[in-house]
């Protein structure tokens, strides 16, 4: 018989391709869904089984823009628009209190929440992401994970040279990565110059990996693209 790492038997199966559901099994191997079907028990020895009866069997959710470390932050200042929220919230008290540590903690409650909600990927972007790192590996989920790059100082770096040089480090080491897809992840057309913008580019060429961005978030963003640049956030990243 083939062998495979997981066998999940008589949950009833809702598939993502508009096929009818019905009740049945999936096979997972090297990390991959490897069979969907009947009867798989018959074909096939696992090395973990789980009988899914009277449960529901179907595709899990990735959720494509987080700063899951930030779920410590949850609910404050969420009433002020997007630049107060910022610097009036967001940014002092990163600089107070962000670190491995913090990182690590909010990071830890931000997976068991996703997992609790079937989402077993998501997309990143912040700071100290090699605490993320091991965090999602201890927790088996996977993740993209860029280190946040910026043009002002902060906790994790002094210039951009800095942010976009602990950028590369952490895409070298984790590209090839089973459960952490590395990226480049510039934060945004107004904390990050032109010339920011445009290594940070070239960094994902170099190594292709996704380049993730926060783009065009706000009115008060699109009016400071429009008197800095005379253009608009999505036009300027051209």
């Amino acid at each position: 018989m083939e062998k495979v790492d997981l066998l999940i038997t008589n949950g009833w199966i809702i598939t993502n391709d508009g096929g009818k559901s019905f009740v049945g099994d999936v096979a997972v191997k090297d990390g991959k869904i490897f069979k969907v079907g009947e009867g798989l028990r018959d074909s096939l020895e696992a090395e973990k089984n789980i009988d899914a009866n009277g449960k529901i069997v179907a595709p899990a959710f990735a959720n494509m823009h987080t700063h899951a470390a930030m779920n410590l932050f949850r609910g404050l200042g969420a009433d002020l628009p997007l630049m107060d929220w910022l610097t009036k919230v967001i940014w002092p008290l990163e600089r107070e209190f962000v670190s491995p540590e913090f990182v690590r903690d909010g990071v830890e409650l931000a997976i068991l929440e996703m997992i609790k909600g079937g989402t077993t990927f998501y997309l990143d972007m912040y700071f100290f992401e090699e605490a993320t790192a091991e965090v999602v590996k201890k927790a088996g989920i996977r993740a993209g994970l860029g280190f946040g790059i910026l043009d002002f100082p902060t906790k994790v770096a002094s210039c951009p040279e800095e942010y976009l040089k602990r950028a590369r480090d952490f895409v070298f080491h984790f590209k090839g990565d089973t459960e952490i897809i590395p990226v480049v992840a510039p934060h945004a057309v107004y904390t990050c110059s032109p010339q920011t913008l445009t290594k940070a580019m070239e960094l994902a060429e170099e190594f292709n990996v996704p380049y993730h961005i926060h783009l065009a978030e706000s009115q008060g963003e699109l009016a400071q693209v429009k008197e800095k640049y005379n253009t608009t956030p999505i036009r300027h990243m051209k």
